[in-house]
């Protein structure tokens, strides 16, 4: 049985408690989302649903369960397109960094339903550091995870910058993955260096995979190259560490073993295969590559 109303306000809430130093509000859009209120909960509430019969109707994508929320192997933050599971009446988490004054717009897609659409709202001073944002899928988008997507754009004077992203019960229990470490500052390939890189996370995941992305700025945006892409073997599981013990580290190579030289920035993705619940979180730091 999906859990009660309340049950998955209490979870989504607890989201704030996971960003330091966040200023938490929540934005009403085309659709007038509810505020989500209510005590913790860091582990979030699952939607149990069984994939055979999902897959049955026909409502659920097979390779999307196993690849996970899917970003462009090259993109830009103020401009990202995120293929991924929508459900209605879902709790959705966004956290970002960005100048007052800068217009944030989310759309939220998915075939047969009318596009959600709502306008982020900053009223936040500068140096605020981390905005989380909480919203709420309208009820049009299915009682079962459908294929959709999610297109953030931000127009501003200065960079946008994303923290965390992530839909679903299990995901917005603290934009479940958090703390991302991707350190030292500089990775000196000469020194036969390494970064090391770890998250924890809120919620047990069935999968989790890490990226490494180039960044280069250009007309005063950062856009963003995957160089290497890896599967976390590691159990994701509530109120643990990965890349801990064992360590996990990048050699500071692209996936054909060449130097990738300059700032770098870690992604990590993670979801659930049966409920759909997806979340997407970067370092706050650059790894800086030199030779």
């Amino acid at each position: 049985m999906a859990p009660s109303r309340s049950a998955l306000a209490a979870a989504a809430c607890a989201c704030c408690l996971a960003w330091a130093g966040a200023q938490a509000s929540t934005v009403e859009g085309d659709d007038h989302p509810k505020p989500d209120r209510g005590g913790g909960g860091g582990g979030g509430i699952g939607i149990r649903i069984d994939l055979g019969e999902l897959f049955g109707r026909g409502r659920i994508d097979p390779a999307l369960a196993e690849s996970g929320p899917r970003t462009p192997r090259r993109y830009r933050m103020d401009a990202l397109q995120i293929d991924c599971f929508l459900q209605g009446d879902w709790p959705l988490v966004i956290a970002y960094v960005a100048a007052p004054g800068t217009r944030v717009e989310l759309v939220a897609t998915a075939e047969g339903v009318d596009s959600y659409r709502t306008e982020l709202a900053l009223d936040a001073p500068a140096g605020a550091g981390v905005q989380t944002v909480l919203l709420r899928l309208p009820e049009r988008f299915g009682d079962t995870p459908r294929k959709g997507n999610i297109r953030i754009s931000a127009d501003g004077k200065t960079p946008f910058q994303l923290r965390g992203l992530g839909a679903g019960p299990l995901a917005v229990g603290s934009v479940a993955i958090g703390e991302v470490r991707f350190e030292p500052a500089q990775l000196k390939l000469r020194e036969g260096g390494a970064a090391f890189y770890g998250f924890h996370s809120k919620s047990d995941f069935h999968h989790a995979a890490v990226e490494i992305l180039r960044v280069e700025y250009a007309a005063e945006r950062f856009q963003l190259t995957q160089v290497q892409n890896i599967a976390v073997q590691q159990p994701v599981t509530r109120d643990g560490w990965v890349g801990r013990n064992p360590a996990l580290s990048w050699d500071g190579k692209d996936a054909g073993g060449r130097a990738s030289l300059g700032p770098h920035l870690l992604q990590v993705r993670a979801w659930t295969a049966r409920e759909g619940d997806w979340v997407i979180a970067w370092s706050d730091r650059n790894v800086v590559v030199m030779p």
